[in-house]
């Protein structure tokens, strides 16, 4: 069941001629994920009629699209690293494609260091499956548009499948994104000494049935 439309939503209707000859539904927060909803599906696939095969899906295209803005606030850690849950993929599901808009590059109002902040993205806290280190304090900018800004799990001479990176098959993930500071504490463990930043993330996945 799709969640109460409000003046908040946004709703799309796409035909994705190149994919599969389905009418699909977009409907998500302007400022969060992503719902794709297929309306009036068509089996895509001639199911097998040989006995003892049992056709549990013929055709279901689940592709999912994330974003998910973090600011500044959110990384209190009394630490020189911070790691953020930024979302949870359910089982079963590939990451295509990551990237980071860095809006508004990350400062310092004390004790750490602005020159110093960098960010990663992975699926482990610290991890770079998704986005290697970047610069989150020099200048607004796209990470992940280019081959070499992205992790091992999604880079195109790295990448471990065609349809992505698996996160897992039987459990979920939590995807992480690590602010490192190379001088001085991040927070205190309540509030941040960080008095800016804000990046966007964007995840590109499909979830199999």
């Amino acid at each position: 069941m799709l969640p109460p439309l409000t003046t908040h939503w946004r709703i799309t209707v796409r035909y994705l001629t190149a994919v599969t000859a389905v009418w699909f539904l977009f409907v998500g927060p302007l400022s969060s994920q992503t719902v794709v909803v297929p309306v009036s599906p068509v089996a895509r696939i001639t199911g097998s009629s040989v006995t003892g095969i049992t056709v549990d899906t013929a055709g279901l295209t689940r592709i999912a699209q994330y974003k998910v803005t973090v600011v500044s606030t959110a990384f209190v850690c009394a630490a020189l690293t911070c790691d953020v849950t930024i979302g949870t993929l359910p089982a079963k599901t590939f990451v295509q494609h990551t990237l980071a808009d860095l809006t508004t590059t990350f400062a310092c109002t004390a004790v750490c260091t602005s020159t110093t902040l960098s960010l990663t993205l992975g699926k482990t806290a610290g991890g770079t499956q998704y986005l290697v280190s970047f610069d989150a304090d020099a200048a607004a900018a796209q990470f992940g548009d280019a081959a070499a800004e992205l992790g091992a799990s999604v880079a195109p001479a790295t990448v471990p499948t065609l349809d992505g990176d698996l996160a897992s098959w039987t459990a979920t993930t939590t995807v992480t994104v690590r602010l490192t500071s190379g001088t001085g504490n991040i927070g205190d463990g309540t509030a941040t000494n960080l008095s800016q930043g804000t990046v966007v993330f964007y995840l590109t996945t499909t979830i199999q049935p």
